[in-house]
């Protein structure tokens, strides 16, 4: 079995197991799951697959399990499932266990883009980091019209920290065996032990934009 299929299914472990112990309400929003999932991991994976193309990171064949389709290995695919689904088990656990409340004076929407954007350019502009910068200042303009909510949600800054947390042990894994490879042409040369920093912004918008589709296609 292939290092990345272990990892795919250690990320998707517990939230499976703990939904044959306890009915959580995922189980009750099994559409938006999906769609969400086919639609926002549906738009990462184009991203993906052009990245992969023009060289910005590469998958170790020693560590894949050898398929590919449009570029991309079996378990990346994979990965764009898995991680919202564990992702979003978070976010449900934590309105079914806690509730929620609207929290005020969160700019950081604009501050983690913003911070970066400026650190970005001291350290010089590359490819992957002005993408990866470009899409997360849409996601939150866009986010911020159609579901101002989203981001006065106290459960969403907890579910992108604990989520953050997972994302650091599990893209230090791709990155530090390396499963994954990355050009110096396409990132800065800064990260955060075996993690480009560009990683931290495209993680940050896509668990923001699967949460925001998943709300969507619920309340629908």
């Amino acid at each position: 079995m292939s290092t990345y299929l272990l990892t795919d299914i250690a990320i998707v472990a517990v939230p499976l197991l703990l939904n044959l112990v306890r009915p959580f309400r995922e189980y009750r929003k099994l559409k938006p799951l999906l769609l969400s999932i086919l639609s926002v991991g549906g738009v990462y994976a184009i991203w993906d697959i052009i990245a992969t193309a023009r060289g910005h990171w590469e998958f170790n064949p020693a560590h894949i399990l050898g398929p590919k389709l449009f570029g991309l290995p079996l378990e990346e695919l994979l990965f764009f499932v898995v991680a919202p689904y564990s992702c979003l088990f978070v976010y449900e656990s934590l309105g079914y266990f806690f509730g929620d409340r609207k929290v005020s004076g969160w700019n950081l929407k604009y501050i983690i883009p913003g911070l970066f954007t400026a650190f970005a350019f001291f350290e010089g502009l590359r490819e992957y980091t002005l993408v990866a910068i470009a899409v997360t200042l849409i996601m939150t303009s866009i986010i911020s019209r159609k579901d101002p909510a989203l981001f006065e949600s106290r459960n969403y800054w907890v579910y992108m920290g604990i989520c953050t947390l997972f994302f650091i042990l599990f893209n230090q894994l791709l990155a530090a065996i390396p499963i994954v490879t990355y050009s110096s042409r396409a990132i800065m040369d800064v990260r955060f032990l075996s993690i480009p920093l560009e990683d931290f912004l495209y993680n940050y918008s896509m668990l923001t934009l699967y949460l925001f589709a998943y709300r969507k296609f619920a309340s629908a």
